[in-house]
């Protein structure tokens, strides 16, 4: 099972501008193409999550946001 990352999304679209956003395609509940606020990372309560998340993100996709998250720490592959 992936790790939930508790990430903002934005559906204002910035081109180029990894590895603080990651683009994210409409998919499940997520209706519009966003970008997804790498350097925004949060707890949230589990409680906010009773409907599910919008979507669930390929794993090439999460490995561009385990990327774009080790590139925002500085940590080594």
């Amino acid at each position: 099972m992936a790790t939930p990352y508790n990430t903002p999304l934005t559906t204002h679209l910035v081109d180029d501008a990894e590895p603080l956003r990651v683009r994210v395609k409409p998919g499940g509940r997520l209706r519009k193409e966003s970008d997804l606020l790498v350097d925004q990372m949060r707890t949230i309560d589990n409680r906010r999550l009773i409907d599910g998340p919008l979507t669930q993100l390929s794993a090439a996709a999460m490995r561009r946001v385990e990327d774009a998250i080790r590139a925002l720490l500085d940590f080594a592959d």
